[in-house]
């Protein structure tokens, strides 16, 4: 069902290509005469991100459940960790070996993946920002939950998914209020509720009674996340495309909940993806999972 098994979700691969293809598409504005006239397509890559978040919350978040309830072992967690940073990071530490070599503008920061929150150094791999997030999630959120377990025993994992869903809430909160600077997106902890709340759906699709009731109201989870993005989507594109809210929208809201909705959306529209067992055909179905497929490496680069 994901990048480490053989066994395929056309569901997941579809949510994967659909984020490569709108962050591409957003990227692409740059090559415009004027990059300022294709504003509108950067909630492609707001969005996308969001489904690159909650899609790799998703994958991890089922692994480590499986891990978890077989009884985490500190090799367990190693072999996890060993496996993510294999298909992640050789490909980021060679092309910040040739930015140091070439360009020397790399710093020690850049190398733990903590170029944002320490030196706010977005002149090298500006995109990277979202890699770092998710590889200090990879780091962090197991050991919380393998603390969280000790603790709380079998209610662990889910106390550990709280608590990465409401610090980076509380953390934007009071960022807001002491003075919000919109650079900040990029710290690590200000984006971790996006991959937490991929987690939370693999926690309850591994909840076979909740797994069951999803699937039969399906449609329902699918018009809430589609209701959604639209809300999200007006909210950040309505005034440029001359279709503006109904209603004023609080300033805080773009800089704390807006966070909320589109990261609960994201993972809606996985959970969506993956229980419908749709058939489209063999040829589209094979684009879809060859974007999939190549789009890993861009997963991982964000280029």
């Amino acid at each position: 069902m994901s990048d480490f098994s053989e066994k395929r979700s056309f569901g997941l691969d579809a949510v994967r290509a659909t984020a490569i293809v709108v962050v591409l598409i957003s990227h692409a504005r740059q090559a415009l005469v004027d990059p300022d006239s294709g504003l509108a397509l950067t909630f492609g890559g707001w969005f996308g991100v969001e489904l690159f978040f909650a899609l790799s919350g998703f994958l991890i978040g089922t692994i480590l459940i499986r891990l978890f309830d077989k009884g985490a072992t500190p090799a367990g967690l190693g072999r996890f960790w060993f496996r993510r940073w294999m298909r992640t990071l050789p490909a980021y530490f060679f092309i910040l070996l040739f930015y140091w070599v070439v360009f020397g503008k790399v710093q020690f920061s850049d190398f733990i993946l903590l170029q944002w929150p320490i030196s706010h150094n977005g002149r090298v791999i500006p995109v990277s920002w979202s890699l770092a997030v998710e590889e200090w999630f990879y780091v962090l959120f197991p050991v919380a939950a393998l603390i969280a377990t000790a603790i709380f025993k079998k209610h662990g994992m889910i106390v550990a998914i709280i608590a990465a869903i409401s610090l980076p809430f509380l953390f934007r909160a009071y960022q807001f209020s002491a003075g919000y600077n919109a650079t900040e997106i990029r710290l690590n902890p200000f984006r971790f509720d996006g991959m937490a709340y991929g987690v939370l759906a693999a926690y309850l699709i591994a909840m076979k009674s909740v797994r069951q009731a999803l699937e039969h109201r399906w449609l329902t989870v699918s018009i809430v996340a589609f209701m959604l993005l639209l809300t999200d989507f007006l909210r950040y594109n309505g005034a440029r495309i001359g279709i503006p809210m109904p209603f004023a929208i609080p300033v805080w809201h773009h800089h704390v909940t807006a966070y909320t909705v589109s990261g609960v959306c994201a993972a809606m529209i996985v959970v969506a993806l993956y229980l419908r067992r749709a058939d489209f055909g063999v040829r589209f179905s094979a684009v879809v999972t060859y974007i999939s497929k190549v789009g890993i490496i861009y997963l991982t680069e964000r280029f």
